[in-house]
């Protein structure tokens, strides 16, 4: 046979046999299972400031690059596909002046009836910063300052009272005075109360009462005692 036959030969057996093996991976394809089709769920997240307070423009994040922000009502809708049993993560992006929370918000995919309604999860933005009034009663202590780091902040009235109005982080501390130097018969002289915000909106006291020195009895010329 000549080395032109051989050749021939030799590249038909290949072709033959890769066109072997191209069927039979084409069949084992054929006979995969198919994937199995994911289910679809619903959900929302409630998005609070304080319990009871909605909070709009509250970012939801996911995978693949998903994004929901909650409307006026605090709430996100979604519509979620995975598998039973499976967790979804979701990121919780609070808007300018809330704090977002470290931890992911954990979802579980679970299959409920077909009368239940969808599951809601709740999720917080604390405020950064707390409206605080401080209401100061002072008794018998009338048009006296009322100071923080020596600066006037408030006045009482006739009554004594007062109120100072701040805006402070959650654990902040305060520290307020009432300047008696005008009046130096008042007791005590310039007390002073320190207050730690809450990580609420808050009314704390300042509650003082005065008394005023009396006037000693002026003492007069000795007589001389009668033996």
């Amino acid at each position: 046979m000549s080395r032109h036959v051989r050749a021939e030969a030799c590249y038909s057996h290949r072709a033959a046999r890769g066109a072997l093996w191209l069927g039979l991976l084409l069949a084992l394809a054929g006979c995969a299972p198919p994937e199995q089709e994911l289910e679809t769920y619903e959900l929302s997240i409630r998005i609070e400031s304080d319990p009871g307070r909605p909070l709009a423009g509250a970012a939801v994040l996911g995978a693949a690059q998903f994004r929901s922000v909650s409307d006026a009502s605090g709430i996100v809708r979604l519509r979620v596909s995975g598998e039973p049993g499976q967790r979804l993560r979701f990121q919780v992006r609070c808007p300018e002046g809330y704090r977002s929370p470290e931890q992911p918000l954990d979802v579980p995919l679970t299959r409920l009836g077909a009368d239940a309604l969808p599951p809601e999860y709740a999720v917080r933005c604390a405020p950064e910063v707390r409206t605080v009034v401080i209401a100061v009663r002072a008794h018998n202590g009338a048009g006296l300052p009322v100071t923080q780091l020596g600066r006037e902040v408030a006045r009482t009235d006739r009554a004594g009272a007062a109120h100072v109005v701040m805006q402070l982080a959650p654990h902040e501390p305060i520290e307020l005075s009432i300047d008696t130097s005008s009046q130096p018969k008042l007791e005590p002289q310039n007390p002073t109360q320190r207050f730690e915000a809450p990580d609420t909106d808050a009314v704390l006291l300042f509650d003082a009462a005065f008394v005023k020195e009396k006037p000693r009895p002026k003492s007069g010329p000795r007589r001389p005692t009668r033996i």
